[in-house]
């Protein structure tokens, strides 16, 4: 009986082991590859558009190697530095040199730091990316559950207080509220230290200062977010089934309400990364990524901001493709578009 038994359990496939195919998740089919394999693509197009950019801004100005040395650089030596990057060659066959390099990743030496200008930027890159990771924690920790409040409450007084903090964090220019920041917390209370890096509570004001802003317009996304899928049908008959208004919230829309505010999310991390970290950078005089890129433009050290410029639009990359992926496990039918 027992043969048997086993017998029939082996024909019907119980005890049949799981293949590779089986333990990948279900979204990430073979139209998934393809779609990853177009993203990469066109991630690397518009890397070398960007890169081509740069590349024509710096040749367009005039005399480069002048302007990055000393007043009173002689002309023996202007001759040397553009003999050493290239300078001297015609447009397109420095063009074709660049692109060369670009692939090689060999973006050449920073004038100023006399080390490879990528080895630089990734070097300052990993303070930048903690920065944003603490701001965007405290964003979506506080600000995101300010706005489902809101979205429960339409036109209540939780919702106008709401509405308000997010107009005010978005409102609220970043330099004017960091240095508040700084003379409330550092100077007047000592809580924390005025400038610099190295520990948590370096980063602290900074990252609050930057949460601020994304923190506004998370919140205000959330509420429309959770109010539009509130009214959808589904909703609608879910309560009328008898399910409680949390239930309908945490299995229903949650997951359908997600999809805006990971684009914004995405949105802002890059805008972080090129825009609002290179003000909270110089404010808390943090030797970040951002604060690189303006001693980089202010010294005409043209060699690291090729270098910057490359990596921003990498990471930028990055984050937007990861914020795809995300969106298509949050939503599946992205993947059948």
């Amino acid at each position: 009986m027992s043969t048997k038994m086993i017998s029939t359990n082996t024909g019907t496939g119980l005890n049949k082991p799981r293949t590779f195919r089986d333990r990948i998740p279900a979204w990430f089919d073979n139209s998934t590859l393809s779609w990853l394999g177009g993203r990469l693509l066109t991630s690397v197009v518009a890397v070398a558009v960007v890169m081509t950019a740069v590349f024509l801004v710096t040749r367009l100005i005039s005399d480069p190697a002048r302007r990055m040395l000393p007043l009173g650089a002689s002309q023996e030596q202007i001759d040397a530095l553009n003999a050493t990057l290239g300078l001297s060659d015609p447009l397109y066959v420095q063009y074709i040199h660049f692109l060369g390099d670009l692939a090689t990743l060999n973006l050449g030496e920073s004038i100023w730091y006399h080390l490879p200008s990528l080895e630089v930027a990734l070097g300052r890159l990993p303070s930048t990316l903690s920065l944003l990771a603490i701001a965007l924690a405290i964003s979506i920790v506080v600000f995101v559950p300010m706005g489902i409040l809101a979205s429960t409450r339409p036109g209540s007084l939780v919702d106008r207080l709401v509405t308000g903090v997010s107009l005010a964090g978005l409102s609220v220019p970043q330099f004017w509220l960091g240095a508040m920041l700084v003379l409330v917390f550092s100077v007047g209370l000592g809580w924390f230290p005025t400038s610099g890096a190295g520990s948590l509570s370096h980063a602290i004001l900074p990252a609050v200062t930057l949460s601020l802003s994304l923190g506004g317009r998370l919140a205000q996304v959330t509420r429309t977010s959770f109010l539009d899928q509130g009214k959808m049908p589904y909703v609608t008959m879910a309560r009328a089934k008898g399910f409680s208004s949390l239930y309908v919230l945490r299995k229903h829309v949650l997951r359908n309400a997600l999809l805006p505010i990971l684009t914004i999310i995405s949105w802002d991390s890059a805008r972080m990364i090129t825009g609002h970290a290179v003000i909270v950078e110089v404010l808390f005089a943090r030797p970040g990524f951002g604060r690189l890129v303006i001693e980089s433009v202010k010294r005409q050290d043209f060699t690291q901001l090729q270098a910057c410029v490359f990596v921003g639009a990498v990471v930028i990359v990055i984050v937007n493709i990861l914020t795809d992926i995300l969106a298509r496990i949050v939503e599946p039918r992205r993947a059948s578009k």
